[in-house]
């Protein structure tokens, strides 16, 4: 009995939530407003889907099993928004309490306060409720996510400059809008990710000789090493961890202003035993998609 009692209420609450999606219409839209239903990244291969995504500049509404119930609250509640009504309210209200402020005997101060107090706090519910929506919109619902075709395109720029950071600086992305039935809008972003740039020499520079070693000694902990692919986030981690180390060693006023990077993606040959060695096991290093990092270190006490 319970277990048929359970398997009614899913019943209910599943054909409640059809319902509620079904009065999600093209009258709830002005001319020209789009619903965004869905934003999809397409055929990027290696560089994390989810990272690309924490990028939109706009978010569509949110979806359980296909569907999109928030939503469907937020019409639903729209429906039976009566601002009208809450108008009335208000000046009900207001004439309430100023009748009751206006019979109370001269010099009742604190009581006028109280009251005013309380008028304030009654109409700040209805206010609320005028400008933002009812119950259903505010904590329930979850508002249309109207489609802004200029926020896709800084979608688009967002992710051409987080590709360039991740060494993809030749990738290409194109928008793609596609119109549904019912005023909806599905957005892809296709990637092309091309060759990445590897990093061909790494070299720290510093006139000091003590840096220098401790330079040495640090290199196991840093994120830059040849052959990686760039990454922008990997030589900021790194200014921070010579910050650190050299902070640590009695460099107290260093910080990382005193460290510049310089990135050349210049063609390039074979200079030296080790660039030799690296040609053989990645010779693409040594044309366009190679690049030299160079770390200048200076002593903050050489002014």
């Amino acid at each position: 009995e319970k277990r048929r009692k359970n398997r009614s209420w899913v019943l209910i609450l599943c054909i409640s939530t059809l319902y509620i999606q079904g009065c999600i219409t093209t009258p709830f839209l002005r001319k020209g407003e789009y619903l965004l239903v869905n934003q999809r990244v397409r055929g990027n291969k290696h560089v994390n889907t989810e990272n690309l995504e924490l990028i939109y500049r706009q978010k569509a509404n949110r979806k359980i099993l296909g569907i999109t119930p928030y939503l469907g609250f937020y019409f639903f509640g729209k429906s039976i928004w009566d601002t009208n009504r809450i108008r009335r309210q208000i000046r009900q209200k207001t004439a309430y309490y100023d009748n009751k402020i206006s019979m109370l005997p001269e010099g009742s101060f604190q009581d006028s306060a109280k009251l005013e107090q309380k008028k304030e706090k009654k109409l700040k519910k209805y206010y609320i409720k005028l400008v933002e929506g009812n119950w259903w919109m505010r904590v329930v619902g979850e508002p249309p996510a109207i489609y802004d075709s200029s926020k896709s395109k800084e979608t688009v720029a967002e992710i051409k400059k987080y590709m360039f950071n991740n060494g993809y600086f030749d990738a290409k992305v194109r928008l793609e809008e596609d119109t549904l039935i019912g005023g909806r809008v599905s957005i892809k972003y296709h990637i092309q990710e091309l060759e990445p740039h590897k990093i061909r020499r790494l070299k720290y520079q510093t006139n000091d000789r003590r840096i220098r070693r401790l330079l040495d000694s640090a290199r196991t902990s840093l994120e830059v090493k040849i052959g990686n692919t760039y990454s922008k986030a990997d030589i900021s981690a790194d200014r921070e961890t010579i910050e650190k180390n050299l902070r640590n060693k009695g460099y107290f006023i260093f910080s990382r202003e005193y460290i510049k990077i310089n990135v050349d993606t210049g063609l390039s040959q074979p200079v030296s035993i080790s660039d030799s060695i690296l040609f053989k096991k990645e010779p693409e290093l040594f044309n366009r998609n190679g690049l030299d990092v160079l770390f200048t270190i200076q002593n903050p006490e050489d002014g």
